[in-house]
């Protein structure tokens, strides 16, 4: 299983864009999303986060619900990064590995037209948790859950 978070709601700042925090009603957001993997029950063997302030906060949260084994920071996922990271997401996958991305616009819709297809909007607004599982014979994942009402998998 995949899971690609984009990060809370955070600050306003025109200063510094790494260093933007989540705001109260960004972690609330997050908070949500972590008690829903709760009640999964699912245990993460590997996170990707980008390095951003509100990203490593949004990563917090949800250990603080859930187990995540594993978190790599990586430069790969901040807004601007590499899609290609998509491909080992896809070998973890295919290793029965539970990976968590967690970054931001545009990247997750990149991250989510790759792994995806073009039959998802690929938008995610901030707080927004796709979790994506069951390759079919195109070797597309499918969004099994959504918090993106822009998703037509809904």
């Amino acid at each position: 299983m995949i899971v690609i978070v984009r990060h809370g709601v955070a600050e306003d700042s025109f200063d510094n864009d790494i260093n933007r925090e989540l705001t109260e009603q960004g972690k609330a957001d997050i908070r949500k999303r972590a008690d829903y993997l709760r009640s999964m029950n699912i245990e993460f063997d590997e996170a990707f986060v980008s390095p951003y302030i509100r990203t490593l906060q949004t990563l917090e949260i949800i250990k603080s619900a859930v187990t995540v084994k594993d978190a790599n920071f990586t430069r790969d996922l901040e807004p601007n990064g590499n899609v290609q990271i998509a491909d080992y997401f896809r070998v973890l996958h295919d290793q029965n590995k539970n990976v968590l991305v967690i970054s931001h616009m545009p990247m997750v819709g990149f991250i989510m037209r790759e792994l995806c297809g073009v039959q998802v909007s690929g938008f995610m607004n901030p707080g927004d948790m796709n979790i994506l599982d069951e390759k079919g014979s195109n070797e597309l994942f499918k969004v099994i859950y959504t918090t993106n009402y822009y998703d037509l998998n809904q």
